[in-house]
Parts: structure tokens; sequence; C-alpha cells
């Protein structure tokens, strides 16, 4: 998870706000996986990683569950920090992308111009 600390110039402490990391899901080619027999057993993969159980299984990992049951359950295993989005902070990520790394950007100038 990406953290982003609030406070003052070289506080190193508990993260007050962190991003949202939501891992993109995707699956290649529906007439491939028509063809090969493989969109229902992806469809139900994608539907078990948010069910309950799947939730669960990500706390007991320590990823941060988005489910309500199971970020109960974990809640004293994660700090409470504010989550936030790309959409929210940034705008989304294509403006993101414009802004902070594409040349000129804040990226840039905060390392130096090619």
């Amino acid at each position: 998870m990406s953290v982003l600390v609030v406070g003052a110039a070289g506080f190193l402490g508990r993260a007050v706000t962190t991003r949202l990391q939501q891992r993109g899901l995707a699956w290649s080619g529906w007439s491939r996986s028509g063809k090969h027999g493989t969109r229902k057993v992806a469809e139900a993969y994608l539907q078990y990683l948010y069910s309950d159980e799947g939730q669960d299984i990500a706390g007991k990992h320590y990823y941060r569950p988005t489910g309500t049951k199971a970020a109960v359950k974990y809640a004293k295993t994660f700090a409470a920090v504010k989550l936030v989005t790309i959409d929210e902070i940034f705008g989304g990520w294509q403006k993101a992308q414009k802004n902070h790394f594409e040349d000129g950007g804040t990226f840039d100038q905060i390392y130096g111009q090619k």
C-alpha cells in the first residue's frame, strides 16, 4: 500500500492519510475465455475475491480488506487512517499522469529535468 505521510517536514510517524490502492483485475479476450471455457471460472474468481470469505483471507494475510465484515474483524491489525482515492486527491489517473509524471511534471521538478 502506498503511504502518504501528512505532517511537518522530516517527521516520520504513523501515516494519517493513505491512498486506497485497489489492484486492477482483468482477464484478456472474452472470445478466448469463451473458447477455452474459462470465462465462468474467471468471473467466479473475481466474485470470490470480494466475498466475505475472500475478504477475510485478504485480512488474514495483512491486506487491508474493503468488505465491511472483514474490515471490522481486522480493524486492530491496521492503523486507523483516512483512505483516499486518486480521483479524490488528483482528479483521476489521467490528470495525475499529466500533472505529475509527464515531462516537466512534479516528478521532474523534484528529481531535476532531463
